[in-house]
């Protein structure tokens, strides 16, 4: 494996030069443009074809999408299905499936003000009308690779802020034309910089003759607005409903007027559902000492000791049972 030079990206560095952070923003828009180039008809991930490396005589395979959200569900001991979609439509259920699925898990300190919270924000999410404003076209076939956690330490730069590579490619997946998405920090969704997502909208308007693919982005990206930003990074990560929403999305409600608020009535009822099994959960995790909280220290010991023996038996200093 080789090495890559450069260092991770950080917002001091990135602050520090507004000459220097549109030389970046530049090369970012070049990135984007190269993975528009090469358009796949299905989404998932990319396998080597009869166990041979990826070459253009070896197209790969897709397969159904390793991403980092089932990854979590299935350490947690969950069973989730890996599909490859064929359309925009059958992507968005997918993602759709997996934010239900998500944020109806149990949690042992669950509240009612934090459970109807998130309650709330999937509920009013999931209506068709959001999908409308994000402009999902269900009948879209082509997809192409995003890379799924472009965060500022996974962009590699030298001094002058050229970029020397992007690492941490193993989620990356190919999605329809609107999951492909610049990352959070540059619409404006995170603790980014203010005016990073105008100051990007500019750059990227300014390459948009560069080449076809240059003003395929700018027209996909130029016209929308931050709302429609924040609906869409909730799609692609439903990870992000609680925060996006809440801290992006309501305090701008009024511009989406044309979504009808959920039924408080079936609201409550689930939200009352939700607490019950939550409770059901913490109490199994007490009866049966499973309750981490607390533990740290007497689990590292555990550990400490468990690699002990196992040294000890490969040295051939304890007893076997």
């Amino acid at each position: 494996m080789e090495q890559i030079k450069g260092q991770p990206l950080t917002r001091e560095v990135l602050e520090h030069s507004k000459k220097s952070r549109r030389h970046f923003l530049e090369q970012l828009v070049d990135i984007f443009a190269e993975l528009r180039k090469l358009p796949f008809t299905q989404g998932g991930s990319l396998m080597p074809s009869n166990d041979e490396d990826i070459e253009l005589e070896n197209p790969p395979d897709i397969v159904g999408a390793f991403s980092i959200r089932k990854n979590e569900f299935q350490a947690a001991g969950y069973t989730v299905s890996r599909i490859v979609t064929r359309s925009a439509k059958e992507f968005l259920d997918e993602q759709l499936r997996i934010l239900q699925h998500m944020w109806t898990m149990p949690q042992k300190d669950l509240d009612r003000e934090q459970a109807e919270r998130e309650e709330f924000a999937k509920r009013f999410f999931c209506q068709p009308e959001v999908q409308h404003r994000i402009r999902i076209n269900p009948a879209t076939q082509s997809f192409f690779l995003a890379h799924p956690d472009l965060r500022l330490g996974n962009i590699l730069v030298d001094d002058e802020l050229n970029v020397c590579g992007i690492i941490d490619w193993e989620y990356t997946a190919s999605v329809p034309q609107w999951a492909f998405a610049p990352p959070t920090w540059i619409t404006g969704n995170d603790s980014g910089l203010a005016d990073l997502s105008s100051e990007f909208v500019c750059v990227l308007s300014s390459m948009k003759e560069k080449s076809r693919y240059h003003s395929e982005l700018a027209t996909d990206w130029v016209s929308r607005d931050s709302l429609t930003w924040s609906l869409s990074h909730i799609l692609i990560d439903p990870a992000e409903l609680d925060f996006v929403f809440w801290q992006k999305v309501m305090p701008n409600i009024t511009g989406l007027c044309d979504i009808p608020i959920p039924d408080d009535v079936r609201l409550q009822e689930d939200v009352d559902r939700r607490l019950e099994v939550s409770r059901h959960f913490a109490q199994y995790l007490d009866e049966n000492n499973l309750n981490v909280e607390g533990r740290e220290e007497e689990i590292q010991r555990l550990l400490q000791e468990a690699w002990a023996t196992i040294d000890r038996l490969k040295n051939g200093t304890a007893a076997h049972p």
